[in-house]
């Protein structure tokens, strides 16, 4: 069962239906002006229809909620890419840090092997020149022994870090050895010892390898 309308709405309803039947109207002036108005009404809608239907704005709802979507969307993801791009340079950074801090540790630490080969060459040449004399067919070689003394806490602390090329352990070991026994000496020696000394470098050929390994270390460690 239809539920009964508004009677407003219903007498407009039927005045529509009236509209193309003018001989149907009815002869009461109120009625004939309420009719008169709708018809106005109703030629107006006519005759301006597509206009107001041209004119009439696109519903946006849609668009601005894509829109509105879109803003959140950026507003949540904008910060989001700049701290992944701060945490990414803050990376790079930490990594340019890390490469400059290890190229200066190895430098430092190529000096320091550089400096013990050519130290080491040093004393040994020193034994081919005349040295002062300490007593009845004895040199002094107290100055050589504390240089070699100094010179055996740098080998072992050089023992822990590596060899940074080849062959340089090996002549590590062989110059540590030569240091150990002239610094088992008195600083006053024996014509005889020190000679002894002078024969066990050169067979060994440590000023040449010390000198070698020197030049090279300092070249890499420059």
């Amino acid at each position: 069962m239809t539920p009964d309308r508004d009677p407003q709405t219903r007498a407009d309803a039927e005045r529509f239906d009236l509209l193309e039947h003018p001989e149907r109207w009815p002869e009461d002036a109120a009625s004939q002006a309420r009719l008169a108005e709708i018809l106005e009404l109703h030629l107006a809608l006519q005759a301006h229809g597509p206009e107001l239907a041209n004119a009439t704005p696109t519903p946006r709802r849609f668009r601005s909620s894509s829109w509105l979507l879109a803003a959140a969307v950026l507003l949540a993801v904008v910060p989001s890419l700049y701290a992944l791009s701060h945490i990414r340079s803050l990376q790079t950074q930490a990594k340019s840090r890390a490469h400059i801090q290890e190229s200066a540790r190895r430098r430092a630490e190529l000096r320091l092997w550089a400096s013990f080969f050519e130290q080491s060459r040093e004393l040994i040449a020193r034994f081919e020149l005349e040295p002062p004399v300490c007593g009845t067919d004895r040199e002094d070689r107290s100055e050589e022994r504390a240089l070699a003394m100094a010179l055996l806490q740098a080998s072992r602390q050089l023992d822990a870090q590596g060899a940074p090329v080849p062959g340089a352990q090996i002549t590590r070991h062989e110059l540590q050895a030569w240091l150990t026994e002239l610094s088992l000496e008195d600083g006053c020696l024996t014509v005889e010892r020190a000679a002894e000394l002078r024969q066990l470098a050169q067979a060994q050929d440590l000023q040449a390898q010390a000198r070698k390994l020197g030049d090279l270390l300092k070249g890499e460690g420059s």
